[in-house]
C-alpha cells in the first residue's frame, strides 16, 4: 500500500514549481491504481494550510478553492483514507522524546505511525531524511530520482 506526503501533493498541484512534472506524474498513476494507495487526512489539513499561503505560492488559493482542492482529492480521487486515533498517543511518545528531533517533526512521526496503523508500506515524499527513524516505510522520493 502507498502514502503520499503533503510536498509532492503541492508540487502536482503548483504549476509554478520545477518539482511539478515529477509529481504530477506520480499523482497521475496514483489516480489510475486508487486502489493501492491511503492519504492521512493530516496530509490533506497540511495541504489546505500551504495552498492558502502567500509565502509559498505565487498565487494562493481562497478559502473556498483550497476546500474544493482538499475535498476533491479526499472525497473523489477513490483514495483511501486514515487518521489519527488517540491509541497511537504512547507510540509516538519514544520518537518526541529523541533530542535530534526538531519539535515540527512531530507532524512527521504522526504521519509516520497513522501510515503504519493503516498497512501502508511505502510513503512517497522529497523529505526522505525525516522518514528514516520509521523502518517500517519505504521511503520513496519521486522528484530527485
Amino acid at each position: 500500500m502507498n502514502s503520499v506526503d503533503t510536498n509532492i501533493l503541492l508540487y502536482a498541484v503548483n504549476r509554478d514549481c520545477a518539482e511539478h512534472t515529477a509529481a504530477r506524474v506520480l499523482m497521475d498513476r496514483a489516480l489510475t491504481t486508487p486502489h493501492d494507495w491511503i492519504v492521512p487526512d493530516q496530509v490533506y489539513f497540511e495541504l489546505y494550510r500551504l495552498v492558502r499561503s502567500g509565502t509559498i505560492l505565487q498565487k494562493p488559493l481562497s478559502a473556498v478553492e483550497a476546500t474544493n482542492l482538499v475535498a476533491w482529492y479526499r472525497n473523489s480521487s477513490g483514495w483511501g483514507r486514515c487518521g489519527w486515533d488517540t491509541r497511537l498517543f504512547d507510540r509516538a511518545l519514544p520518537y518526541l522524546r529523541d533530542a535530534g528531533r526538531g519539535a515540527s517533526s512531530v507532524f512527521d512521526v504522526t504521519i509516520a505511525l497513522v501510515l503504519k496503523d493503516a498497512g501502508v508500506t511505502r510513503l512517497y515524499t522529497r523529505n526522505v531524511v525525516d522518514f528514516a527513524a520509521f523502518k517500517w516505510l519505504e521511503v520513496v522520493n519521486p522528484i530527485d530520482g
